[in-house]
């Protein structure tokens, strides 16, 4: 019993680190931005399927998403900051349109972060809240529960 027990908190321990949820390194510092990576590796830039308007936006704007070809998604969407060419999840945002809410912004990691898994379609726009705080640069805005997520760019300038 005791080894079963070991055996399964060794794997849990395992499976926390594979997703990320590990973000500290040994000296205590954060390294969340620069070594996350992307919510979903497999996710390709695609505006064919998902618009985002404007594409320069500020902190605290809220985007409008579009779907012209009203691809069936859900209400998770992702924010990626691109640091040193590659892409890096930095905000996970409920949109909430199911339940006339207004929607919620995560930075990750946030151990409080849930969603319902909803089903939506339609050509949109969803809306997808900027982070107030957001730092300015290049990032992209994915949708984070599609059967085949896709992403669209948006350039985040300063309030100045």
């Amino acid at each position: 019993m005791r080894t079963t027990t070991t055996t399964l908190a060794l794997l849990a321990a395992l499976s926390l680190a594979a997703l990320g949820c590990a973000d500290e390194n040994a000296d205590g510092g954060d390294t969340a931005t620069e070594q996350r990576g992307p919510h979903d590796p497999q996710v390709q830039m695609d505006t064919d399927q998902i618009v985002v308007e404007p594409t320069e936006a500020q902190p605290g704007d809220t985007l409008e998403v579009h779907f012209p070809e009203e691809m069936p998604r859900g209400v998770h969407f992702v924010l990626e900051r691109e640091a040193n060419g590659d892409w890096h999840h930095t905000y996970d945002i409920a949109t909430n349109v199911h339940q006339n809410e207004d929607p919620r912004v995560y930075e990750v990691p946030d151990d409080d972060f849930g969603i319902d898994d909803v089903g939506v379609d339609g050509p949109g726009p969803d809306p997808v809240p900027v982070p107030d705080d957001a730092p300015t640069g290049d990032y992209r805005v994915c949708t984070g529960n599609a059967v085949d997520n896709v992403c669209a760019p948006v350039t985040l300038h300063s309030n100045d």
